[in-house]
């Protein structure tokens, strides 16, 4: 009898460690990235572009000659991140700074000089958020270097596309997702990808005093409309895009200062740009696209 009374409460005993790791395991916490007062971080980004574009149809002498144009872009940029004191609203400041880019282009094995360490060390970039961490204003650099959607894609990097409801680890939630990516055509604007993200959350380990929040990252998104561009000779061409984008990739999070610790994403992005009238009659070649991105982010502080 005393035998299966220490089994029934070892037994218990089990059941009831096993109960409470449960629990554990199944506690949410927040994992939303938002910016916390009076620190300052140094990020390195980095992005590998390479990009193939095949124009189909009868074309001038000089783009035949490029055909197909095979584009390599690498950047690494270093940014200083600063944000304020709590103002009496609840709200802080953000102040992002390019200390340095360096970069490289390549089409067709020949090198393209790009000056834009020229033109944008020193830049600072203001963003003020409310005690939500919502982003209330944004204010960028006077003389417009970039377009607005350049440095929205860089705070996107920074705090990435994480979910604004707590998690627990193993829990996964699909998420919206816009993607903007200038298409390397004159005149062709930007292609605003629209899809989803699925986050996985796999770990949460401490560091010192600091958690640090894992996850596994999934994208797709696509983007199906028509535009005008210019053609070869100055003529509008009336062209349909179709693209689609896929990638996967993981980032680490320190949860209790609100920054991203790493982040890489890959990601590729195909489609075609076809004359959405009589093609005879569109001055504009079609156009096929294969690229894939590398995103890269580094806290070195």
């Amino acid at each position: 009898m005393k035998s299966l009374s220490r089994l029934l409460c070892s037994a218990l005993l089990c059941l009831s460690l096993f109960a409470s790791i449960a629990v554990a395991q199944a506690e949410k916490i927040a994992v939303r990235i938002v910016p916390k007062p009076n620190q300052t971080a140094t990020l390195k980004i980095g992005q590998d572009v390479e990009i193939e574009i095949r124009f189909e149809g009868e074309m001038p002498p000089q783009m035949a000659a490029m055909n197909p144009m095979k584009m390599l872009m690498k950047t690494q940029t270093t940014i200083t991140q600063r944000t304020s004191a709590i103002d009496s609203q609840g709200r802080l400041e953000m102040e992002l700074t390019y200390n340095k880019i360096e970069s490289e282009m390549t089409m067709n094995g020949q090198t393209i000089p790009l000056n834009l360490n020229d033109e944008l060390a020193g830049k600072k970039i203001r963003a003020v958020y409310d005690q939500k961490g919502e982003l209330v204003d944004f204010l960028l650099p006077p003389d417009d270097v970039l377009p607005k959607e350049t440095f929205t894609e860089l705070l996107k990097s920074i705090y990435g596309s994480l979910p604004t409801e707590p998690m627990a680890i193993g829990d996964a939630v699909t998420i919206p997702l816009t993607q903007n990516f200038p298409l390397p055509v004159p005149g062709a604007g930007t292609l605003n990808l629209v899809g989803d993200a699925k986050v996985k959350l796999t770990a949460i380990t401490k560091e010192g005093a600091t958690r640090i929040a894992t996850f596994d990252q999934t994208v797709t998104a696509k983007m199906a409309n028509t535009t005008e561009v210019p053609g070869p000779t100055g003529q509008k061409a009336k062209m349909k895009l179709d693209f689609k984008m896929s990638g996967s990739g993981n980032c680490a999070v320190n949860l209790d200062k609100g920054l991203v610790k790493t982040s890489e994403m890959v990601t590729k992005l195909e489609g075609k740009m076809t004359a959405a009238e009589n093609a005879n009659a569109s001055p504009m070649p079609n156009l096929s696209l294969v690229g894939t991105i590398k995103a890269t982010v580094v806290n070195v502080n």
